[in-house]
């Protein structure tokens, strides 16, 4: 949040600090007010794995640290108000909810009005276009998303690359795929590309929402090289407007020396471009209050084929095998679930949906192991910090 905080409840506050800027001049201090709010009674630079409680009458204020730091300030605040001081009838609903499965008839879009719709676009090549598409989706299902990413996902973090082709987004949160296909969404997704590429048979492997501070900094980047796929991204910002930034920009080359087109960001607005193409996302206005949300889907022909890259993708992620090409890994496990499952799609994705839950359970008990580590004297917290 921005300003000075102060509650007026009886309470304290109990700041967790995990992690914060490595060089004194990168900022990262914490501000004490007096009680008028008019000036500094007093500084602390905290340290990582401290604890710091005070009043939560207490006016406070974070220095954010510097702008160029790579190594950001990352800290949990809770807060600990006096018994009965909460109304029993606005106690905040805090369970995780289900990706929401919008479900009934899909009124918005025509059996064959798509065209109407294509706000513009243009191509790298004849077989490498990119498409942008308008006022296809339903407002409510375009908000049960946005909400569900921002209050009941789990988000990943990465630490800044500024090299290879990494897309350099830092908070990513993923969706198994075949939650989407369930989903109203997915059905215009669906019949977007079978209209836009005349063929049919394409299906989600990788779905995630990506979220950009103003402060991130994004590369130029493909999503695959020489595949005939697609990536489909739909912007999840009810409130912005043209001038909030935000946006797409592709390119001819992965060096960037050649603007192809861009976009700005317009809520469930679509892009859909071949996967190829190198792009990049532009980071929000520095005004915003609220981060930028968009929801990728990348997709590949064949139900089958999108499993096996769903599963070896999963399986990379999980061990880190980085000697092997994702070509290799996907045809030495397409080889192997032939031989176990005969080629049946429903018995393959039945079992992915039973690695995702083991592989999400095990990051759950991960994590949990990592806090006491956090908690209890450890001589070396870098090997916390690196497995945080």
């Amino acid at each position: 949040s921005s300003g000075i905080n102060a509650e007026s409840q009886s309470g304290s506050v109990v700041l967790l600090v995990l992690f914060t800027p490595e060089d004194r001049n990168d900022y990262g201090e914490l501000l004490f007010f007096n009680d008028v709010m008019s000036d500094v009674t007093k500084t602390l630079r905290p340290s990582d794995f401290s604890v710091i409680k005070f009043s939560c009458r207490q006016p406070y204020q974070w220095q954010y640290p510097a702008i160029q730091t790579q190594k950001g300030l990352v800290f949990i605040q809770f807060l600990f108000i006096e018994e009965g001081w909460v109304d029993n009838e606005t106690q905040l609903d805090n369970t995780q909810k289900p990706f929401p499965t919008n479900s009934g008839p899909y009124t918005k879009l025509g059996e064959n009005d798509l065209t109407v719709k294509v706000t513009s676009s243009f191509n790298l090549t004849a077989d490498k276009p990119v498409y942008i598409l308008d006022n296809l989706f339903e407002e409510r299902d375009l908000s049960e998303l946005a909400e569900h990413f921002l209050l009941s996902s789990r988000y990943i973090y990465q630490e800044h690359d500024d090299s290879g082709y990494t897309d350099n987004v830092v908070f990513i949160t993923s969706l198994p795929p075949f939650q989407l296909v369930r989903t109203r969404v997915w059905a215009v997704l669906e019949r977007v590309l079978v209209q836009l590429t005349g063929r049919e048979g394409w299906y989600p492997y990788d779905v995630s929402n990506n979220l950009n501070e103003p402060w991130d900094h994004t590369r130029i980047h493909p999503d695959c090289f020489e595949r005939d796929e697609y990536t489909l991204l739909v912007y999840l910002n009810k409130e912005y407007q043209p001038g909030d930034l935000g946006g797409t920009v592709w390119y001819d080359t992965e060096n960037g020396e050649n603007i192809l087109g861009s976009v700005m960001n317009k809520f469930g607005r679509l892009a859909v471009f071949q996967c190829s193409i190198p792009h990049s996302a532009r980071p929000p206005h520095a005004y915003k209050p609220g981060p930028r949300l968009t929801f990728a889907v990348k997709v590949a022909e064949g139900r089958g084929n999108a499993v096996v890259r769903s599963m070896s993708e999963t399986t990379v992620n999980k061990d880190g095998d980085e000697e092997k090409s994702e070509e290799d890994l996907e045809n030495e496990l397409w080889e192997e679930l032939q031989d176990e499952l005969g080629g049946d799609v429903d018995k393959l994705e039945a079992q992915f949906e039973e690695m995702v839950s083991q592989w999400i359970h095990e990051q759950g008990e991960l994590f949990d192991n990592i806090l006491k580590s956090a908690g209890s004297p450890h001589d070396d917290r870098q090997v916390v910090r690196d497995e945080l």
